[in-house]
């Protein structure tokens, strides 16, 4: 995998990208999300994943609808003269889950230009409505 797409493959929450169960539908039962957590997460958010050691950042921007469709767009930069930032972009479906600790576990399938049908997610929490730190200590800020 080149660096370049090794940070791309970060697509979901800050670089934490996970592999779930190989079911069919990776778990994901979008009518099984509550309508709290619905309310909670709908919006657009938004993140950035740097690399500094390779020189490249990742630009992310994801969308949950309170369908449980997901959609994100993402670019990644990288310092090399002449070689342009890639772009990428996906859809799928998201749930989530409240855990017993109170963070949100989010898992979406998803399809793009590298993959279809993938498995992601992340565990989450909100230290208020319009942010998600992951447990990495990664930031998602709602921006609409």
């Amino acid at each position: 995998m080149s660096r370049r797409s090794t940070i791309a493959a970060s697509v979901f929450v800050v670089g934490s990208l996970a592999s779930f169960a190989a079911h069919a539908n990776c778990g994901v039962n979008p009518d099984a999300t509550s309508p709290e957590l619905r309310r909670a997460l709908a919006g657009t958010w938004y993140h950035e994943t740097r690399a500094p050691q390779l020189g490249m950042i990742q630009r992310m921007h994801q969308t949950f609808l309170p369908t449980g469709v997901w959609e994100y767009q993402d670019e990644t930069c990288g310092n090399v003269a002449g070689i342009p930032c890639s772009k990428n972009g996906g859809h799928g479906l998201w749930m989530a889950t409240r855990q017993a600790n109170g963070a949100i576990s989010i898992r979406i399938r998803f399809s793009d230009l590298r993959r279809t049908n993938a498995c992601g997610g992340s565990m989450v929490t909100m230290p208020n409505p319009n942010t998600m730190t992951s447990a990495d200590g990664g930031v998602i800020r709602r921006v609409r």
